[in-house]
Formats: C-alpha cells, structure tokens, sequence
C-alpha cells in the first residue's frame, strides 16, 4: 500500500502546458516571436486555457490550476504593460 499523494497536474504537466496549454511544438516557436508579440500570445493563450478550464462543472474544476494560469495571465499583462510604457 503506497502513502504517496496522487501527483497534481502542476507535477505532472510541462509549465508551458500547465500556464497556456502550448504543445511542445508551439514552444519552440517562441523563438520565432517579438518579445512583444511573445506576451500577447502567453495572455491570449493564458485566456483560451482559461475558459477551457472554467468549462467544467464546479466540482470538476482543477481550482489550483485556474488560479495560477490567472496569475500568469495577469503577470504577463504586466509585462507588456512596461514595454509598451517606455
């Protein structure tokens, strides 16, 4: 009988899915992207992981991931907030 707790989805998934549901292919595509354009779609695809996330029943609803995926979102507003402020 084992005493280890089931893993979260933050344990198990990669960060880049666990904040914006990107694959590994999207990722390598960053690279590709202004910074600008880089937090403008860490925002939009922050936001559609959101409501994919919110889709759920209540009970269903993994609370501890949508919190962090809304601070990310906020964060990353703010980062672009100081590019576009200088």
């Amino acid at each position: 009988m084992s005493t280890e707790e089931p893993k979260t989805s933050k344990e198990l998934l990669p960060k880049y899915t666990y904040y914006y549901g990107m694959s590994r292919e999207e990722v390598r595509e960053l690279g590709k992207w202004s910074v600008k354009y880089y937090f403008r779609q860490r925002i939009s695809l922050g936001k559609k992981l959101l409501r994919k996330l919110l889709e759920k029943s209540f009970m269903e609803q993994d609370t501890a991931r949508i919190n962090d995926v809304a601070k990310a979102i906020k964060f990353n507003q703010e980062l672009l907030y100081e590019l576009d402020d200088k």
